[in-house]
């Protein structure tokens, strides 16, 4: 059984230096020629200022997960050095820009490395550092994601973790049809999920994912654009009689 995701508890995640990416190295001196026209030439207009955050740290923290929060607010909310519940609310947050997350996820925690892995706004070349992550949560993060590009899904598809590979498999665009709809029946809901998110998939799978009795697994498959086509939703209908 398939239990990676749902088993993990985020109060008694690690949170060392595991899977703590490279940092960028120093920037070289600065050129003095360029320094001394700069410092010749006239003033720039003053850099308009960043936004205001509440002082309160309930506050900051109901910023950082409302999915309508600014992403410039976003982003000055995961530089707060002080609250590591903040970045990892940004780092979940849907509205978070690309860049942000990407800091993110270079920092030590993983369980905001977890959370950047799961968000649709990840950079692909973030996701596929993140594939090489020895945290088996964030490299199941990695597979469930939308973004992750087929090629990482190809890695993971080979992963040590059997729970990282059936995910990954039932993204995977190559996977053969026979084989997806074996993952379509799978005892665990998130691989039906991840199946149910699948482009072009058949009427007849489609349906099924459509009329599961797990709400979240008939969601997934109702939102697929695919569910508008002629037909499915009475199939779906048909199956759920």
């Amino acid at each position: 059984m398939f239990t990676g995701i749902s088993s993990f508890d985020p109060r008694r995640h690690p949170r060392g230096s595991d899977g703590k990416f490279e940092p960028a190295p120093p920037a070289g001196p600065p050129d003095a020629g360029l320094a001394a026209d700069l410092a010749d030439s006239a003033p720039s207009p003053t850099a308009p200022a960043g936004p205001v955050l509440p002082e309160a740290l309930a506050a900051r923290r109901r910023l950082a997960k409302d999915a309508a929060t600014p992403a410039g607010t976003l982003t000055a909310l995961a530089e707060d050095p002080d609250d590591h519940w903040l970045r990892v609310r940004v780092a979940r947050n849907p509205n978070t820009p690309p860049e942000t997350l990407a800091a993110l996820a270079a920092g030590p925690s993983l369980l905001v490395q977890w959370q950047v892995a799961l968000n649709p706004n990840t950079p692909p070349a973030v996701l596929a550092r993140l594939a090489d992550v020895p945290d088996g949560n964030v490299r199941l993060g990695v597979a469930n994601n939308l973004s992750t590009p087929p090629e990482t899904l190809a890695r993971l598809a080979d992963d040590t973790n059997p729970d990282v590979r059936v995910l990954a498999e039932a993204g995977l665009p190559d996977t053969p049809p026979d084989r997806v709809a074996q993952l379509a029946r799978h005892g665990d809901q998130m691989v039906r999920i991840r199946v149910a998110r699948r482009e072009g998939l058949p009427v007849g799978v489609l349906a099924e994912l459509a009329g599961d009795d797990h709400g979240r697994v008939s969601e997934a498959a109702r939102s697929n654009p695919g569910f508008s086509a002629p037909g499915v939703a009475a199939h779906a209908g048909l199956l759920a009689d």
